[in-house]
């Protein structure tokens, strides 16, 4: 058996994720760096079309500028995320089996499959997204009425109720962000199941569900890890630019000038070029393990590595094919 198709145990696959990554690093790097070079276009665009205010800009100063540049923002993250899981995705099933990729290859195989890819991950953006943004707007609304109410008039039944419905607003906004995580984790194995097996974006989404159920934990558990590890390498690459403005950390408070905010957007850039590809590695690798666990993949791939020398045995075999007689 080949012994990358073999069941994993979560820390096996973690130990394989960093071993790929380390021997693949301009492979996988590369990859994630050519789709994030459009959403770094599109952050400097936005930045000097509307100013470093616009980058640092609240909802309470300023709204409509804010959706529209948090749109435009989202919009861009989605194609850059689509393009960069879908090639990533292909070079594993490819280094991971022991065969060769390149950034280039890996682009052009997914390129017929990107609106599925971005079908999918557009669609699981907004099962898990779309609660939490709902109850977010009704917490905020609720929240305005509240001060408006404890301003006009003190003390009265409307402000009462007006804070346990924030109160219940609140527990359910905590569900929501369990129902965001675990929608996430259900659907992790969609891109890697289109980019893989060729399918539609929904039966991606259905063979998804199928490899996830009873291995949610295992999939939150490598988004939890791999996620810190992007945290922690993103503020060590914007922590010189905090440190030249004097501090350690983005506060409210802190209004960054056009240089120090274009520092930050190109920290982020080289940041999520190399930490971005680990998360999508770990998943891609779950995707297999969870195929060998329910499918015996590793069956099936090596019944197709054995076909092709079987069918060549019997065709020299069979006399006037060119075979020595």
């Amino acid at each position: 058996m080949n012994s990358a198709l073999r069941p994993m145990s979560t820390g096996e696959v973690l130990d394989r994720t960093f071993y790929l990554y380390r021997n693949n690093f301009i492979l996988f790097a590369g990859i994630t760096l050519v789709a994030s070079i459009f959403s770094l276009c599109v952050r400097l665009a936005m930045l000097f079309a509307f100013g470093s205010e616009a980058a640092q800009g609240s909802l309470q100063r300023s709204p409509l500028l804010f959706l529209v540049t948090l749109v435009i923002y989202v919009i861009a993250y989605l194609v850059v995320h689509s393009l960069a899981s879908g090639a990533t995705v292909h070079a594993v099933s490819l280094v991971h089996l022991g065969r060769s990729a390149s950034i280039h290859q890996s682009y052009s195989e997914i390129k017929s499959l990107f609106f599925r890819i971005f079908n999918i991950v557009v669609s699981v953006f907004i099962r898990a997204i779309g609660p939490t943004i709902i109850i977010y707007a009704l917490l905020f609304g609720v929240a305005l009425s509240l001060t408006r109410g404890a301003r006009d008039n003190p003390g009265s039944s409307a402000v009462i109720a007006g804070a346990l419905m924030a109160l219940v607003l609140l527990l359910v906004l905590i569900v929501a962000l369990v129902w965001m995580i675990r929608t996430f984790a259900r659907y992790a194995f969609a891109v890697p199941a289109c980019a893989i097996e060729k399918v539609s974006a929904g039966d991606a989404l259905k063979r998804s569900k199928f490899l996830t159920k009873k291995s949610i934990g295992r999939v939150v558990l490598v988004f939890l890890l791999t996620g810190l590890i992007a945290v922690a390498l993103g503020y060590v690459f914007q922590l010189p630019v905090y440190l030249a403005h004097g501090t350690f950390w983005m506060t409210p408070s802190i209004h960054l000038s056009l240089p120090y905010v274009v520092g930050l957007y190109i920290a982020d850039f080289l940041a999520g070029s190399l930490a971005g590809p680990i998360a999508t590695i770990a998943i891609a690798l779950l995707y297999y393990d969870e195929r060998i666990r329910k499918e015996a993949f590793d069956l099936q791939w090596m019944m197709q590595s054995i076909e092709p020398a079987a069918n060549q045995a019997a065709t020299a075999a069979v006399p006037g094919t060119g075979a020595i007689q």
